[in-house]
């Protein structure tokens, strides 16, 4: 009985506590969003979203600002897209499990064995 309440733990925890986090996308929203499909992310809560906007939103339980620009991605001249995404929240971490608060030791013990990482600790301040 243990075991079946600790899978049913840990498959809610997954299902509620994990974010998609890429270079390209923060849970629902992904660079190169149209505004249309982010009124459906939303619920239709603003009216219009101006091109070179920042706002922020709440979606389920995290704040995000987003930024809502013009340029090539759009596949159209004039036309507006998700350009940036960001948050403070600390419930968002990457796949790696990095996120707001991680040190430099996590990012080092994360990426150390797959990437060539050098700090130069003679500039000032490091």
């Amino acid at each position: 009985m243990k075991i079946n309440l600790f899978l049913v733990g840990f498959v809610v925890s997954t299902i509620f506590c994990s974010a998609q986090i890429s270079t390209t996308r923060m849970n629902d929203f992904k660079i190169g969003m149209f505004p249309s499909d982010l009124f459906k992310l939303i619920g239709n809560k603003a009216a219009a979203i101006a091109i070179d906007t920042e706002f922020s939103i709440v979606n389920k339980g995290i704040e995000y600002t987003l930024y809502v620009g013009d340029g090539y991605l759009s596949g159209e001249n004039g036309g507006a897209y998700l350009k940036s995404i960001s948050t403070t929240s600390k419930n968002i971490k990457t796949l790696s499990g990095l996120g707001i608060g991680s040190t430099l030791d996590d990012l080092w013990n994360a990426y150390s064995t797959k990437y060539y990482v050098f700090i130069n600790k003679e500039i000032e301040g490091i």
